[in-house]
């Protein structure tokens, strides 16, 4: 087999197995007959998952750094959620989305005690986590529930052409949450 190369770049014809070899400034990572190349950041991990063979990853929780947990945690109980592994004096909270699935809340200060050069971002939510409801009725309920009670709306519930009665709001600390439902 020969190596794969960047356009461009010095090709040498290299035989190699499910190993990882380095050549300008990267590395090429044969399995099962096919090459892939990977940029040099990422060799070190590669070469790593190389020798345990391929692995599969499953989404298991979505993290959101909040400000204050306390309101935070009341803000995603309007969806039902029970935050049950909590633990306020390291500012985290956690509870189940779904089988196999989890929403973190981190406090600022407790990522910031393991990443210091975390910063707050600011502008519009780079990320959104949405919920399914039943129904479109149940779209607009939690809409009206949630401005009733002080929320920030993004854009009140409407029809979207996909097929879903759609409505957005902001978390307390500017996160995006969507609410979404099938149109009957």
């Amino acid at each position: 087999m020969s190596g794969v190369a960047r356009p461009g770049a010095r090709r040498r014809n290299t035989r190699h197995s499910g190993a990882a070899i380095e050549r300008d400034g990267g590395t090429a990572i044969e399995h099962d007959g096919a090459c892939h190349r990977m940029p040099p950041a990422t060799a070190t991990a590669s070469r790593a998952a190389t020798i345990v063979g391929l692995m599969s990853a499953n989404a298991a929780a979505i993290g959101i750094v909040v400000a204050d947990l306390p309101v935070s945690v009341a803000f995603y109980e309007h969806f039902g959620l029970t935050f049950t592994d909590s633990d306020a004096a390291h500012g985290h909270a956690e509870a189940e989305l779904g089988p196999g699935l989890r929403l973190l809340l981190d406090t600022e200060e407790s990522i910031q005690s393991f990443t210091s050069a975390w910063t707050r971002p600011f502008g519009s939510p780079r990320t959104t986590v949405c919920f399914q409801f039943e129904t479109p009725h149940d779209v607009d309920a939690k809409f009206g529930e949630l401005m009733e009670a002080g929320y920030h709306g993004l854009r009140g519930p409407w029809d979207a052409p996909w097929g879903q009665r759609y409505a957005s709001v902001i978390d307390p600390d500017g996160s995006g949450v969507d609410l979404f439902a099938q149109l009957q």
